[in-house]
C-alpha cells in the first residue's frame, strides 16, 4: 500500500510537466457553421443545443441568445481548473485540468445565433478513455441553461448528435 502511494506522489510531477508539454491541443475551432464531430475514440464528447426556432420574434430571439449564451459563460467560468485559450463573439476554447494528475481537456463552445444553436464539443488530449469526465461537463454546463433560475423567456433542448461535417 505505501509502494503504491509513493509511487502516486512520485509520477504526478513527471505527469503534469508530460502533459503540459508533449500534448497539443484537439481544439479544431468553427468549421461550417458548427464544431467538428468526436472520433470513435469515447475520450471526446459533442452536442447542439437548440434554444429557439423561426416562430419566435426575430428580436426576443436574439435577446434569448444573449442571455442564453452570458449565462453559459458565466457557468463555464464557475468550473474549477478552466481556463480560457481562445475567445471571440461567438466562440471559446478552454482548457480544464484534472484535479490530481493535471490531464488537459479541450472544451469548445460555438454559438450560433443563425439556427438558434450553441454548440459544445470537450475532448481529451491524451488516453483512449476519459471515464465519462466529458460528457458530465457538458451536461452540467447544460443543465445550467435549463435551470430554473437562469432568466430566459423559455427553456432550451438538447440534440444528441453533432453537426455532420462533410
Amino acid at each position: 500500500m505505501f509502494i503504491i502511494f509513493f509511487l502516486l506522489i512520485a509520477v504526478r510531477p513527471l505527469l503534469l510537466y508530460a502533459n503540459s508539454r508533449f500534448t497539443n491541443s484537439r481544439a479544431k475551432g468553427v468549421l461550417d457553421a458548427g464544431l467538428a464531430e468526436c472520433s470513435v475514440r469515447p475520450n471526446c464528447f459533442c452536442r447542439n443545443h437548440f434554444y429557439g426556432d423561426n416562430t419566435f420574434d426575430a428580436e426576443k430571439l436574439t435577446e434569448t441568445a444573449r442571455q442564453h449564451w452570458s449565462t453559459l459563460l458565466e457557468a463555464v467560468a464557475r468550473l474549477p481548473r478552466t481556463t480560457v485559450v481562445k475567445a471571440e463573439d461567438n466562440y471559446v476554447h478552454y482548457e480544464a485540468r484534472s484535479f490530481y494528475f493535471g490531464f488537459i481537456d479541450d472544451l469548445e463552445l460555438f454559438h450560433n445565433e443563425g439556427d438558434s444553436c450553441i454548440y459544445f464539443r470537450s475532448e481529451s488530449r491524451v488516453g483512449y478513455s476519459d471515464l465519462g469526465v466529458n460528457e458530465r461537463r457538458i451536461t452540467k454546463l447544460i443543465q445550467e441553461l435549463n435551470s430554473p433560475t437562469a432568466d430566459h423567456t423559455f427553456l432550451p433542448n438538447s440534440q444528441p448528435n453533432c453537426q455532420t461535417l462533410d
